[in-house]
């Protein structure tokens, strides 16, 4: 690619400046500036940032421009405005290049970047046929199947939603078809309204909205009677909820909103969010162990201002914290009490079930020890402090995790494991402790020659997009995605078959989470094994394994 050629015009030390800090430190420790081609610095910094970000960066793009010779800048410069500018490298350095604009297509187009094109399958039911002529008797499939033990939750969460208390908690494994479950509740409560019948569903992540729109739209073509309005509220994609009230006063609609968005909606124009609830039949709330937070519970309280408007949680953790009992509390009562998981009968252990029979992979949870230097990492104040938390129930602070993070050597075990489980030729993800660290690995790995992405909150829409669905196809060439507080839920790569986990933790929520990316089994297009790399600091505390921390608060919504 072109732009990598100008980038390495820049030079080592100007491209240097516009890495993350974290990587600058590791080819310092690894000793790789030494050997490092300039171009490779080049590859590694689009890698990790993409070409929007780059060339939205006034700084890098002054750089990339006065990288141009002279008959570059000019022919430029002239398909942007056809007239001689008296210095060219000026007018282009004061153009905006905003997104979508002629400078920034022209831009592009001279760097010869293209954009690249992730093929998804979209459902289409009008392909589908019978393949064999009617028997006296034949087994008919469905395109949208529960299995058995999906079907009693669905039943009961279904009964539970038209009592004069309409709360439940979906309370499911992660990797079990939590989001599939709901989907079919949803489908069958607007199934059987011949009025308008709204839902709302709130995630706190931009993957999980995406997941479950996705996931309706597919249901909703198959295991629908009627044609429906969907919006998307969430990521780039903002909805007027004013609008979507007017056209629910007559007609039913599902509305995927990101908590954030809807947020901001009821800030700024709090009406809109009440016009909205007048006609909202069903709330359901992913991840529904934050369904307490403050802001997240302001939230529910407005798009379900009445009794009689139905509540529908869903969580593989019906729990708020490791020792705060009065949070956990707090959730049961939110939610009356009313839990519903799994149940087979004869079976005590819905998580041992669940792998004997396929639905789950079979998890190899292998623990790697980490010994570092306490006393030269902390003050004795700064360890007492973490102490404290621990004993109040709070995960470890986030400089602290930053700390043990940044310890080199723990970075470089790390990326050994990596290199190591990567001969293996599986789907790997990674949980980094911080963000700089997540793009730091990936850049790491990169300039050693095995592809790998990074993906954070600050990682450009699109390049996050393309990695994922990348790493999502099994013949892409991209097997490593390292991450950073995104991935931990609404990540659905059911191929994806080990997971490292670098980040410290006390949460049995987050670590519940983690494990979860990879553990779906055979019978749901997953693995029959998958492994778990924990990377444990010897001197923190220890981790409990999947089937502890969903039973973890069992003993609380039983009381």
């Amino acid at each position: 690619m072109k732009l990598i050629e100008q980038l390495s015009k820049i030079g080592t030390a100007g491209l240097l400046k516009y890495l993350n800090p974290r990587t600058r430190e590791l080819l310092a420790f690894f000793g790789i500036l030494e050997r490092a081609t300039t171009k490779k610095i080049a590859k590694i910094l689009l890698l990790s940032q993409g070409h929007e970000k780059i060339l939205k960066d006034k700084k890098i793009r002054n750089n990339l421009i006065d990288a141009f010779n002279k008959n570059e800048v000019k022919n430029i410069a002239l398909k942007i405005k056809k007239k001689d500018q008296l210095n060219y490298y000026k007018f282009l350095k004061n153009l905006n290049f905003s997104k979508n604009s002629k400078e920034y297509f022209l831009l592009k187009e001279h760097l010869e970047i293209r954009e690249e094109k992730i093929n998804t399958q979209e459902i289409n039911v009008e392909n589908f046929s019978l393949l064999l002529k009617p028997k006296n008797e034949i087994d008919i499939g469905s395109f949208y199947p529960l299995f058995k033990h999906q079907i009693k939750a669905s039943g009961d969460c279904l009964n539970l939603l038209k009592t004069d208390k309409p709360r439940v908690f979906l309370h499911m494994p992660t990797g079990s078809g939590k989001t599939r479950t709901a989907v079919n509740i949803m489908c069958t409560l607007i199934r059987q309204k011949t009025e308008r019948f709204v839902i709302v569903w709130l995630a706190n992540k931009e993957e999980l909205c995406d997941q479950s729109y996705e996931e309706f739209f597919k249901a909703w073509q198959i295991i629908g009677n009627q044609t429906i309005k969907i919006f998307k509220h969430f990521g780039g994609k903002k909805s007027n909820l004013n609008e979507i009230a007017e056209y629910s006063k007559k007609n039913s609609a599902v509305v995927f909103s990101s908590l954030d968005m809807m947020y901001e909606d009821l800030t700024s124009n709090i009406s809109s969010v009440m016009n909205l609830s007048q006609n909202v039949g069903l709330v359901v709330m992913d991840e529904a162990h934050l369904t307490i937070a403050k802001t997240y519970k302001n939230i529910i309280d407005n798009l379900a201002p009445t009794n009689s408007t139905g509540i529908l949680g869903l969580s593989a953790t019906p729990g708020r914290s490791y020792r705060n009992v009065e949070e956990d509390i707090e959730l049961k009562n939110f939610y009356y009490g009313q839990k519903v998981g799994l149940k087979v009968e004869g079976e005590k252990n819905i998580i041992n079930w669940l792998v004997k029979n396929k639905y789950l992979a079979k998890a190899k949870i292998q623990r790697i020890d980490f010994e570092a230097d306490l006393a030269k990492l902390f003050t004795k104040k700064e360890i007492e402090i973490e102490q404290e938390r621990i004993r109040d129930g709070k995960d470890y602070s986030k400089n602290f995790r930053k700390k043990i993070s940044n310890d080199n050597e723990r970075v470089e075990l790390i990326i050994n494991l990596i290199k190591e489980e990567n001969k293996s030729g599986e789907k790997i993800i990674v949980f980094a402790g911080t963000k700089d660290n997540a793009i730091a690995i990936a850049d790491i790995l990169n300039i050693n020659g095995i592809n790998s992405a990074s993906i954070t909150s600050d990682t450009d829409s699109e390049l996050r997009r393309n990695s994922i669905e990348k790493f999502k196809k099994s013949n892409s060439g991209l097997n490593i995605l390292v991450n950073y507080d995104v991935l931990t839920t609404g990540f659905d790569a059911p191929k994806s078959k080990i997971a490292i986990i670098a980040r410290p933790t006390t949460s049995i929520v987050l670590y519940h989470q983690m494990i979860g990316r990879v553990v779906r089994g055979e019978k749901q297009g997953g693995n029959k094994t998958c492994k778990v790399l924990t990377v444990a600091d010897t001197y923190l505390p220890g981790y409990k394994n999947l089937a502890d921390s969903f039973y973890f608060w069992e003993d609380i919504w039983n009381e």
